[in-house]
């Protein structure tokens, strides 16, 4: 493992269905989109509130790519853990954009919310 990896374990909902990627025989991968929401408790009337959704991108590559595909369905909680990267690139109208994505090297359904059949 490298040294300075940001590595993190984001929990949230799956937005999008895993759209595959890559070239014909080239690595298998996938991406989807991921919501996370923190919630707090109000201490001052005791109810639970949400904060804004943070929504990132998820990119798995390889056997988990395949099983990722496979397994995730979108409103199903899931845990991502994986390395923090930076994508970047030009718009057609040479506007730089630049995006956060996780790398994910582990994906899992969250119990939490239900069980799985």
């Amino acid at each position: 493992m490298a040294i300075q990896q940001g590595t993190v374990t984001i929990t949230g909902f799956v937005g999008s269905m895993p759209v595959p990627f890559g070239r014909s025989g080239g690595v298998e991968g996938c991406s989807f989109r991921m919501g996370s929401t923190r919630r707090y408790r109000d201490g001052g009337t005791g109810e639970w509130r949400n904060l804004p959704t943070t929504w990132i991108t998820v990119k798995a590559f390889r056997t988990l790519a395949s099983n990722a595909r496979m397994s995730l369905h979108v409103g199903e909680a899931a845990i991502v853990t994986g390395v923090l990267s930076t994508e970047e690139w030009t718009t057609q109208n040479d506007e730089r954009r630049s995006r956060i994505v996780v790398e994910a090297t582990n994906i899992g359904h969250d119990i939490n919310y239900g069980v799985l059949e």
